[in-house]
């Protein structure tokens, strides 16, 4: 059964009862803008079926007699069904709807609420394949009925309400009652009924009935309908047409600029936004879901992509012994040790590009700003050289030693996988805040956690010399911290989720972040005045360059609440 058969079938059969209705049915909800129409016809079959089975149901609009805006999008609302049922003390039960398409079917939930109670009696959850909304509508419909009747022996003094009496009742905003001073009732002496001689009905030719192109007829849209004209249900819904109330604000009639302003600031989007607002007719809700305005909402990230930079930490580290044998700690005392540890680039090893996993939590303060805290990690290594020197004026034969060595007795580098962390505060602008497609700027700070440096504490005793050992301790890592550039795009998949892809560069001004080594006055003195620092071998360190910069692409994914 096509979308069309269901909304030709459900439209005969809404008519009006005055059998007390005994069930609140708020307008079912749309998962998404695009999926509005089809929730409204799905709505009219389950209301029609309702009445099938004799149950008497108020609809959205009976209900915003006295609940305004909870007519409809009740499921966006955890305190909607027990506000209903408290405004609506007469009537026992709730059912609330939620609508929304996939792929060729309909995802529909419907819960049942009773009063004082949040939490749902039931709930029911089903996928409809095309051709099954009807059947599907009708089990509602029936397990309604079956429930209501459990309500009625539990709630008896809720007797119902008369759907003919709620529809006539005033609203105080657009039929407001008549004050007798200020508007009097108008006297049958003073101000006589006109008298069909002396003020005739006027003459088609004199005064011809106005031109529908030059006088137009006045539009139900732009001009609402006045008091006691008909309502939008007793002609019918459109199947591809917004709901009669949501649709259609009084927020767009407010009276002064003030009120205006106030309203501009809480959607959270510019004055030339907010004209686009004011001319579409549309409720607040449903203008920002339309043009994906992420004003007040908080989001969850999750990212991967490549880095490239400041990312690999190197340390070398060389022990100092004093050939010492007349001392009592000889013949080999322990002097220190001298450190130079340094942040280098990934473009020099074998894989340049590293893999970086991330995720994040931020706010949208508006349509134009996002501050949101970035966290992840990235691929790294640890590069380290382990050595040490043997100093005596009088064996000038022993001087250097490595930890690691080849086979021809040449340094080599340790060499181990780490994963480095990555914090970063970020600010996103968004130019353009409204649509689907928005482009952004990004800066923020860059916080990079290198781990530490695990030596085991394993003492190494000196090739041939095993009376030398030193225990290499443990080294902290660097925490370099720089500033990040930015730029990217981001695609709105639906109104809460997106994917987004940026670019990023990392620069960190801050040198004493990204190096570390001994200073001269806490070098190793190996002299026997204890006052002159080590030199011996210094010259032959190597001086190590370090990178200040990093730089990613990421892909992602935001999903907002």
């Amino acid at each position: 059964m096509t979308l069309l058969t269901l909304l030709l079938a459900a439209l005969p059969a809404a008519q009006a009862q005055d059998e007390a209705a005994q069930v609140l049915v708020p307008e079912f909800t749309p998962a998404t803008v695009s999926d509005i129409s089809v929730a409204l016809v799905l709505y009219d079959q389950f209301l029609a079926d309702l009445g099938a089975v004799g149950v008497g149901a108020l609809d959205g609009e009976q209900i915003r007699v006295r609940s305004d805006a909870m007519g409809d999008s009740c499921a966006d609302n955890p305190d909607c069904p027990v506000t209903l049922l408290e405004q609506w003390s007469e009537l026992p039960l709730v059912v609330v709807g939620t609508v929304g398409r996939s792929a060729d079917s309909l995802d529909v939930k419907v819960a049942f609420y009773g009063p004082g109670d949040p939490t749902a009696i039931n709930i029911l959850t089903e996928t409809i394949p095309p051709g099954g909304e009807a059947a599907f509508t009708a089990s509602v419909a029936a397990q309604t009925e079956e429930l209501l009747r459990l309500m009625r022996l539990q709630y008896p003094e809720k007797a119902g309400v008369v759907p003919s009496s709620v529809v006539a009742q005033v609203d105080p905003v657009t039929d407001p009652v008549k004050d007798p001073v200020t508007d009097p009732v108008k006297d049958p002496v003073t101000d006589p009924v006109k008298d069909p001689v002396t003020d005739p009905v006027k003459d088609p030719v004199t005064d011809p009935v106005k031109d529908p192109v030059t006088d137009p007829v006045t539009d139900p849209v732009t001009d609402p309908q006045t008091p006691g004209s008909s309502s939008g249900r007793s002609s019918g819904r459109s199947s591809s047409g917004f709901r009669a109330q949501s649709d259609q604000v009084s927020s767009n009639d407010l009276a002064t600029e003030e009120q205006r302003e106030e309203q501009r600031r809480k959607m959270g989007i510019s004055k030339w936004a907010y004209k686009r607002f004011r001319a579409s007719k549309l409720s607040e809700k449903a203008w920002m879901r339309k043009n994906r305005v992420r004003s007040g909402r908080v989001s969850l990230e999750f990212t991967s992509g490549v880095a490239n930079g400041a990312l690999d930490q190197l340390l070398e580290t060389r022990a100092v012994f004093r050939y010492a044998p007349q001392d009592a700690n000889g013949p080999y005392v322990e002097e220190g040790s001298y450190d130079q540890q340094v942040m280098v680039t990934t473009a020099d090893s074998d894989a340049p590009w590293r893999l970086v996993l991330g995720g994040g939590i931020g706010i949208h303060f508006n349509s134009h700003v996002e501050l949101s805290i970035a966290g992840g990690v990235v691929q790294g290594r640890q590069l380290l050289y382990r050595s040490w020197d043997i100093h005596s004026e009088t064996h000038p034969e022993l001087t250097t030693g490595y930890a690691q060595t080849d086979a021809s007795g040449a340094q080599v580098v340790e060499e181990r996988e780490v994963w480095v962390g990555l914090i970063e505060p970020r600010l996103r602008v968004y130019p353009y805040g409204l649509g689907p497609v928005k482009p952004y700027l990004l800066a923020g700070v860059n916080m990079t956690l290198s781990p530490s440096f695990q030596m085991g504490n394993q003492m190494d005793s000196v090739e041939d010399y095993d009376e030398v050992a030193w225990t290499w301790g443990d080294r902290a890592g660097l925490t370099p911290i720089g500033v990040v550039g930015g730029g990217g795009i981001t695609i709105d998949i639906t109104y809460n989720v997106s994917v987004f892809g940026e670019a990023m560069y990392t620069l960190h001004p801050f040198a004493d972040t990204l190096s570390r080594q001994t200073d001269d006055e806490d070098r190793p003195r190996i002299t026997d005045d204890g006052e002159t620092p080590y030199i011996r071998n210094f010259d032959q360190i190597p001086v190590w360059e370090t990178d200040s910069n990093m730089i990613r692409a990421v892909g992602g994914v935001q999903v907002r609440f």
